[in-house]
């Protein structure tokens, strides 16, 4: 198992595990589309968990939302490094 591999499968669990739904986590893991975002995921997991979480506790997720989702971490990813 490459390095690679073995951060989306952890990456996945956290995510699984946070949501409660694979097809969603992966959804979101799509966004962490490199390794060092894999890696800034894991070092700031509680952080982004919580934008995560933010998002999604407001019901139905639609298309429009994961979007949303995704511009926030990506400007919290710019932002950490």
């Amino acid at each position: 198992m490459s390095l690679h591999d073995a951060l989306v499968t952890v990456c996945i669990a956290h995510l699984t595990k946070l949501i409660g739904n694979q097809v969603l986590a992966e959804s979101i893991l799509v966004m962490l589309d490199s390794d060092d975002k894999l890696f800034w995921y894991l070092s700031k997991e509680k952080k982004i968990n919580k934008t995560i979480y933010d998002h999604l506790s407001k019901g139905n997720i639609s298309t429009g939302d994961i979007l949303k989702l995704k511009k926030n971490l990506e400007k919290q990813y710019n932002e950490d490094n």
